[in-house]
C-alpha cells in the first residue's frame, strides 16, 4: 500500500481490526518477577482486554502472536509472529531511559523509527514517530513503587502493536533503572 495523505500517520501491523478512530485508554498490570520475561495484564474498559505471558500475545484465550525477546545491552530484538506476520523490531538504547526502535511499516511501505522518552522522575513516557514528532501513544506510572501503567493510544495506531511495543519498553526501563540502582549501590 502506497503512502497517501490519509495514511501517512497511521501504523497497522498485527490487524486493521485493532486500528481505532479514536484514543484509547488502556490500564496494564505488570506483574514481571524476572526481567527478561514479560508477563502483563492489559485491561480497557475495566475488563481484562490482553495479556502477554509465556511468549504469547493473548486476546481472552486467543493467541494473537508469538514474540521473542532478546535483549544484550545496547539493544533488544523483537520478533512477533502468526500464520500472516512476521515482523522483527529493533530497540536501540539512547541516552538515559530514552530507546529508539524501528520497524517495517507496510501502511506507508517504508521502515520507520519512533523514540520512547522518559520524562522527569521517569513516571511518564511518550512515544513519538521521529520524522514528524507526532506523539502516538503516551505512559503514565500510576505511582511511582507500583507496577501498574495508563496507556494512551493515538487514533490510527495498531493498538494491539503499541500495547506489545509498550510492554517491552516497560520491560526495558525497569531493567535499566534496577541496573543503574545496583551499579550505584557498589
Amino acid at each position: 500500500m502506497l503512502a497517501t495523505t490519509e495514511n501517512k500517520n497511521k501504523v497497522c501491523i498485527v490487524n486493521e481490526e485493532y486500528v481505532f478512530d479514536k484514543k484509547r485508554t488502556y490500564h496494564l498490570e505488570n506483574a514481571t518477577k524476572l526481567f527478561f520475561k514479560l508477563n502483563n495484564k492489559i485491561f480497557y474498559n475495566e475488563k481484562l482486554k490482553y495479556s502477554c505471558k509465556d511468549n504469547k500475545f493473548y486476546n481472552d484465550n486467543n493467541v494473537l502472536f508469538e514474540y521473542k525477546l532478546k535483549d544484550v545491552f545496547t539493544h533488544a530484538d523483537l520478533t512477533i509472529k502468526n500464520e500472516n506476520l512476521n515482523q522483527k523490531i529493533v530497540f536501540s538504547k539512547k541516552f538515559g531511559f530514552n530507546i529508539q526502535f524501528e520497524f517495517y511499516n507496510p501502511t506507508c511501505d517504508e521502515k520507520e523509527v519512533y523514540l520512547f522518552k522518559s520524562h522527569l522522575l521517569g513516571s511518564t513516557y511518550e512515544i513519538y514517530n521521529k520524522k514528524d514528532s507526532t506523539v502516538v501513544c503516551t505512559i503514565k506510572k500510576n505511582n511511582i513503587f507500583g507496577s501498574h501503567y495508563t496507556i494512551e493510544i493515538d487514533e490510527g495506531i495498531d493498538n494491539v502493536f503499541m500495547l506489545m511495543i509498550s510492554s517491552v519498553l516497560i520491560n526495558l526501563t525497569q531493567r535499566t533503572k534496577t541496573a543503574v540502582a545496583s551499579s550505584a549501590s557498589n
